[in-house]
């Protein structure tokens, strides 16, 4: 699909299923409604979004820096959002004592990485 649509088109597409779809979750978790299968298909858009993330990835960077780039952005993402998203999410927890207050969180992070695919240029124009 992301090959015939282009990787940004479906990675938007993805990003704005993902927040509806995070945001149906906060609303059921609110009125104390858990969906399996609502939780799947959040799931299954996050896979949407990762992987023509990915592709892009390797698309957009010269092959002698993939390495170095790859790595310095897996571990600046893993610093900064792996351990301190328990850490966070405990804190909103408590601070607010609302159960669904660390869906804000998810819903920030997928908001900077909907915000981060915007910025991104078409592969139209690196060409150029």
């Amino acid at each position: 699909l992301a090959d015939r649509l282009g990787t940004l088109i479906i990675m938007k597409g993805a990003a704005y299923g993902l927040l509806i779809l995070a945001l149906c979750n906060l609303i059921g978790m609110t009125m104390g409604i858990f969906s399996i299968s609502l939780v799947m298909v959040t799931v299954i858009a996050l896979a949407v979004f990762q992987a023509p993330a990915f592709v892009s990835l390797f698309e957009r960077i010269a092959t002698h820096q993939r390495c170095q780039s790859i790595a310095v952005g897996h571990a600046l993402g893993s610093f900064l959002f792996s351990g301190s998203t328990p850490l966070i999410s405990l804190w909103l927890w408590h601070s607010t004592q609302w159960i669904a207050a660390p869906f804000l969180y998810f819903c920030f992070l997928i908001i900077l990485g909907f915000l981060g695919v915007c910025l991104l240029k078409n592969e139209r124009n690196l060409a150029n």
